[in-house]
């Protein structure tokens, strides 16, 4: 029977695949970032690359590199976006303070922001590379968690087309607001992690 992988646990596939949908969705978000300039526009698809590249990816880099693996889908799905964002905040914030030192008196542009981040991702492939290139997991796979753990992971699958929805709220109609709700939402993420840990201390008390 063929191997269906766990696409919420990329931390966990075989290593050159990993890399292979990694480096695939860097450079697909890069060009898509850069297709403006040349008054090609295709913004569902370009909002959905970005989203999908910017919340997951860092996150699932920097898990291969901690080596942390086999965990249940919603916490691999949590763990990805909160390392994700929290990366890329402390990236911004470098560029924002190195870049003026450097003569970039708009550090924070399109260009700027995208060619550091194709370096910023490059960079923790390498790492992924020599700290994990030769672990493999059956938890990779699809099976029974993905199901049980359905209602987390549905709410997670809302958020890419929310942020889509948001972005042309914002940009037809100049309202931010679900947008602000949907970066409040992942703020919480780490929030919901930490109650459901004891939500299982506390079961495994009761049981005892």
């Amino acid at each position: 029977m063929r191997r269906v992988l766990n696409p919420f646990k990329l931390q966990d596939w075989p290593y050159k695949l990993f890399l292979l949908v990694v480096l695939s969705l860097t450079l697909l978000s890069f060009l898509l970032t850069h297709l403006r300039q040349y008054f090609i526009n295709l913004p569902v698809l370009e909002e959905l690359v970005g989203f999908v590249f910017l919340t997951f990816v860092p996150g699932f880099l920097i898990l291969r590199i901690l080596r942390i693996h086999e965990l249940p889908t919603y916490k691999s799905l949590i763990y990805s976006v909160g390392l994700s964002l929290s990366s890329l905040f402390l990236v911004a914030l470098g560029i924002n303070f190195v870049y003026p030192h450097l003569g970039y008196k708009n550090p924070l542009n399109t260009f700027s922001l995208s060619v550091s981040l194709l370096i910023f991702i490059l960079v923790l492939s390498i790492l992924s590379y020599f700290r994990d290139k030769d672990v493999n997991f059956d938890g990779a796979e699809i099976d029974e968690s993905i199901f049980r753990d359905s209602r987390e992971i549905l709410f997670l699958l809302i958020i890419p087309f929310l942020a889509i929805i948001g972005t042309y709220i914002a940009f037809f109609h100049g309202n931010n607001m679900l947008l602000l709700l949907i970066y409040i939402i992942i703020s919480a993420f780490p929030f919901l992690v930490i109650f459901q840990k004891k939500r299982e201390c506390i079961k495994r008390i009761l049981v005892t």
